[in-house]
């Protein structure tokens, strides 16, 4: 058994080192969450788009009043009487066909496309590279058929698709201005309402378009290239969130399993009991317990471990009683997941008993995806387990949500779950293995402390998946 030497946890008897190792991974598992917080508010700062397209954009001095100088000259037969007096200098009014002129693409079956440099841009984006192309660089593309609404830039020469429609002329105005003010117009309400979405080009012969000078154009794309790269470089740092969640998870965890976690609450309450070791053989190696705490075998954590029966595939129906599976356990929580969900009406004898989950009841995951684990805290009516879950009823010596976090820990369970999984061509675990992983076993009132703890900080993490998940659906 691995144990610190000493009969109290004092940090002014570790080595330097040591302390600053614990300081530091203490700072984590409190700090984290927040600093994760602040995060997210710097990158929803940095993505915040102005509105670029309204139509009430504040007056530019040192020009005077409606002032057509430098507008494209085509958006010039607009009547300077039609103008609208809220433009910005410069600006003018125009007709959406007289600030660019969309046509559809061409026909060209996949089967006859030959393989070539050319982009072949359909409704969705690029479909293919083809050896011809009926477009000059650079274009604009927009969806025609199918997929309306999403608009690409092309850089090179290409094939507009017939399920599209591109800007033939951009008449003198910039074709990146073109392509950011075709992504902020709502065309889709152009489309007709048919059961496969369809623009008619036609529909914009009505629309105006207030149009800002060539120079005050390109400004604003510089303005927007700029802006959108950091939105670009915000979302993929907001992408990596999930990630660096699960992460501060199990960080938790670990800490927790360690001791780390609550090593202040021990030196605050020094007159704890120190618990023995409970169970025959060697114990972990990959972490030192604190004085007090003692290592327990599981099974003398359980009054009962079983496993579901094969053969219930008979006895699925449309309703009745829960039929727990691997799909209803998760390796990121020890909450059950019962989204997803298969009925059965077991057979009524001891078989259909002995698989019965009751409250309190630890599942684990035992093939397949093995190590998931799950409590049942909640009253979830009649359920059973199917053969691929490992059921465990925990006896009352420890903290059952204590003893599903520790089997939950990479440093914890599912270490030794990893060292005790067998099988030469199916990775799993036996009910004996269930009965043999060492549980690190702090006094009751430390386990419902770290529990405490834990849970607060995951709460956090929760809060931020809320925040996030709107940014990335």
């Amino acid at each position: 058994m691995t144990r610190m030497k000493n009969k109290k946890l004092k940090p002014q008897n570790l080595t330097p080192k040591q302390l600053a190792e614990e300081k530091d991974l203490m700072q984590f598992c409190h700090d984290a969450a927040l600093r994760v917080f602040q995060m997210l508010d710097r990158e929803e700062a940095e993505a915040g788009l102005p509105d670029l397209y309204s139509h009430r954009l504040p007056r530019q001095r040192g020009r005077k009043k409606n002032s057509m100088s430098s507008v494209p000259s085509v958006v010039k037969k607009k009547r300077h009487e039609e103008m609208s007096d809220e433009l910005p200098d410069g600006w003018a009014c125009a007709d959406f066909f007289d600030f660019c002129v969309l046509q559809r693409g061409y026909d060209l079956p996949l089967a006859l496309v030959k393989s070539g440099p050319y982009p072949v841009m359909s409704s969705a984006g690029v479909v293919a590279h083809h050896a011809e192309f009926k477009a000059r660089s650079p274009g604009v593309v927009t969806g025609r058929s199918g997929s309306i609404g999403r608009v690409f830039f092309v850089e090179s020469d290409y094939w507009p698709h017939n399920t599209a429609l591109f800007v033939k002329d951009f008449k003198g105005n910039d074709p990146k201005y073109v392509y950011f003010f075709l992504r902020g117009f709502d065309i889709t309400k152009y489309s007709a309402s048919t059961a496969v979405p369809t623009l008619n080009r036609n529909n914009l012969r009505d629309v105006t378009v207030n149009v800002p000078p060539l120079g005050e154009q390109r400004r604003i794309v510089a303005k927007l290239e700029t802006v959108l790269g950091k939105v670009d470089a915000s979302q993929q740092r907001l992408a990596k969130i999930p990630v660096v969640l699960k992460r501060f998870r199990q960080s938790v965890l670990a800490a927790a399993c360690s001791g780390c976690l609550t090593a202040d609450w021990r030196e605050a309450n020094p007159g704890v009991e120190t618990l023995n070791q409970t169970g025959h053989g060697q114990t972990p190696d990959n972490f030192e317990l604190p004085n007090s705490w003692g290592w327990l075998l599981s099974a003398h954590a359980f009054d009962f471990v079983t496993s579901g029966s094969r053969g219930w595939a008979r006895y699925y129906a449309d309703d009745g009683p829960r039929f727990l599976r691997v799909g209803n356990l998760d390796h990121d929580s020890i909450q059950l997941d019962l989204r997803s969900i298969q009925h059965v009406r077991p057979p009524d004898n001891a078989e259909g008993k002995r698989t019965r989950v009751q409250l309190g009841d630890l599942l684990v995951s035992v093939t397949a995806d093995v190590g998931m684990v799950a409590l049942v805290e909640t009253d979830i009516g009649e359920a059973y387990i199917n053969q691929h879950v490992a059921l465990g009823r925990p006896n009352g010596n420890m903290d059952r949500r204590y003893l599903a976090y520790f089997l939950s820990a990479k440093n914890g369970g599912q270490h030794q779950f990893r060292n005790l999984q067998r099988g030469a061509t199916k990775v799993g675990l036996g009910l004996e293995d269930i009965k043999n992983v060492w549980i690190a076993r702090p006094p009751l009132p430390e386990q419902q402390e770290i529990v405490r703890r834990v849970e607060g900080l995951f709460a956090l993490a929760d809060q931020l998946e809320m925040r996030l998940a709107p940014q990335q659906a």
